[in-house]
């Protein structure tokens, strides 16, 4: 494990580039795949997985567009592959060719409510967004992503004073 990219990820998450959806609309464009990654919540004391989606966001606020890294939940990212399935809204390759406007009722909570409204405007990204693309790898950063939190959970659930236990060292038969 690579600590300067666990280093890196938790800047990642401190900085202005890891989006973070707000009360009310947030205006968005996928600029990238989407890549499946989980996540576990601090508190939960099931430990349970949380499925998100990993992509590169055009962020559009106060008449500014931010390229950011955003995880998104199950709900956003079926109603955004709702909208590919679709014919009237389908487009080729990885940048939308439109906005969508995520309402977010309850932002912050695990009781959020998401409802996404796609723009009928067709625009090119700008060149600024597109030199910034370039420059980016969903890829990479979700490889970098998971690395952080398979070393958080290890870290996690591993009694202080024990060594960790892989899943290969354990023998499950009877």
């Amino acid at each position: 494990m690579n600590i300067e990219k666990i280093d890196e990820i938790t800047k990642l998450k401190k900085s202005n580039d890891y989006f973070k959806f707000t009360e009310g609309k947030n205006k968005i464009r996928i600029v990238s795949d989407m890549i499946h990654i989980t996540e576990h919540f601090k508190n939960d004391p099931n430990n349970k997985p949380n499925d998100k989606w990993a992509c590169f966001i055009v962020h559009y606020e106060n008449k500014k567009e931010t390229l950011k890294l955003a995880r998104f939940p199950y709900t956003i990212t079926h109603q955004i592959d709702m909208l590919f399935k679709d014919p009237e809204w389908n487009w080729e390759g990885t940048i939308m060719p439109f906005t969508v406007t995520v309402n977010a009722k309850d932002a912050g909570t695990r009781e959020v409510v998401y409802t996404s409204t796609p723009s009928p405007k067709l625009t090119d990204l700008s060149e600024e967004m597109t030199t910034q693309l370039a420059e980016k790898n969903i890829h990479e950063t979700t490889q970098k992503l998971k690395e952080y939190r398979d070393k958080a959970m290890q870290e996690f659930s591993t009694p202080q004073g024990l060594p960790p236990v892989k899943a290969d060292e354990i023998n499950f038969s009877v």
